[in-house]
């Protein structure tokens, strides 16, 4: 939509729960969570007129690094539906090539974010 609200645009039209939308830096990509709301979520992309909406990763709360070219974000340990632990943060390259966990602790880890560099 524009700043005053008005142009509202509807960007996805599926069967899952789509929440947390974040522009990539460069404003053509989109990435948000999704889910069928129970278990793991997952990050999906797509461009910013909606099209090529693409699973990217397990996981919710994506967030962009400022450069674009990774995405932090937070999961559960496990595999499948099965939830086991707290909450941890990861962090993946934009190309999907691997996933890094960065924290391990016993806490709930939460709304990753990062820091520009100076």
């Amino acid at each position: 939509m524009n700043a005053d609200g008005s142009g509202l645009t509807r960007l996805t039209n599926n069967e899952l729960v789509d929440w947390n939308p974040v522009w990539s830096p460069d404003g053509r990509s989109i990435a948000f969570s999704a889910s069928h709301g129970h278990g793991h979520s997952s990050i999906w992309t797509m461009n910013a007129d909606g099209s090529k909406t693409v699973r990217f990763f397990r996981g919710g709360n994506p967030v962009w690094s400022p450069d674009g070219r990774s995405i932090a974000f937070t999961d559960y340990p496990g595999d499948g539906d099965i939830i086991e632990g707290d909450m941890e943060i990861y962090v993946t390259s934009a190309g999907r090539t691997e996933v890094t966990q960065l924290t391990d602790n016993d806490v709930e880890d939460r709304r990753p974010s990062w820091i520009p560099a100076p």
